[in-house]
């Protein structure tokens, strides 16, 4: 009885040393696998900034093509405007049919011909001045360092943009006071608004505008010919009638 006994107490024993043991592997593995986890996690906090700052400083080292200096603030209601005065005068047109049925109905073709004409005048006309004013509007104007050129976006007739390029020697100021109402500067042959508080980079305009070049105080000669030459005197002869006089 007292070997059975003893023999229980051992294999208890045992089983519960090999139990003891085996918790010691697991607790060990999963504190190696927490500091693991600690020790990648804070090397991963530890390096994503530095990480960060190098993608910005690569991507701000690199040379853009071009940089948007000025934006129009005017270019949604030009925009606008543009897009309003082409959709009425579509919608003139198309009703026009029925007007003049209704006009001839009436068997009065010299009312329905002046009709006809101004009704055609306003239908064509207003188009044209709002694109004759809007054409000269830069919606954006760009920067390209590499190639040292100024490109201008504008509205084309029905309202789509167009990009014009030119230097700063292709600029050149408005001569006759009409065309300088509504233009700041003529750029490779096409006029241009541009409102100085306008620009991104307040430099560029006196560039565009060669308010950095010295002022040349040159006076032009003049062309005088026999046409325009002012008449002259023989001085001999007014002393003799000086002369004369006296005597």
């Amino acid at each position: 009885m007292i070997s059975l006994l003893r023999n229980c107490i051992l294999n208890e024993r045992r089983f519960f040393v090999q139990e003891v043991i085996t918790f010691n592997q697991i607790s060990t593995y999963c504190m190696y696998v927490y500091v693991i986890h600690l020790k990648t996690s804070c090397f991963v906090k530890r390096f994503k900034p530095c990480l960060q700052v190098k993608h910005f400083s690569d991507k701000c080292n690199e040379t853009t093509e071009k940089n948007l200096i000025y934006v129009g603030s005017l270019a949604s209601k030009v925009r606008n405007i543009k897009i309003f005065s082409l959709v009425t005068s579509l919608m003139s047109v198309t009703c026009q049919p029925f007007l003049y049925m209704k006009l001839l109905e009436e068997d009065n073709l010299a009312n329905a011909g002046t009709i006809f004409a101004l009704f055609n005048i306003i239908t064509i006309s207003t188009p044209l001045l709002v694109h004759l004013l809007a054409k000269r509007y830069a919606i954006e104007l760009y920067h390209h360092p590499k190639e040292e050129k100024y490109s201008a976006k504008i509205f084309t007739f029905f309202c789509r943009q167009k990009e014009i390029t030119f230097t700063k020697n292709d600029v050149i100021e408005p001569t006759t006071p009409r065309t300088g109402m509504f233009t700041t500067c003529i750029a490779n042959g096409y006029p241009l608004l541009l409102d100085e508080n306008q620009f991104l980079e307040p430099k560029h305009f006196n560039i565009i505008m060669k308010y950095n070049e010295p002022i040349d105080f040159e006076i032009e000669e003049l062309n005088v010919t026999a046409l325009n030459q002012p008449p002259t005197e023989n001085k001999n002869v007014m002393i003799e009638d000086k002369n004369a006089k006296q005597k």
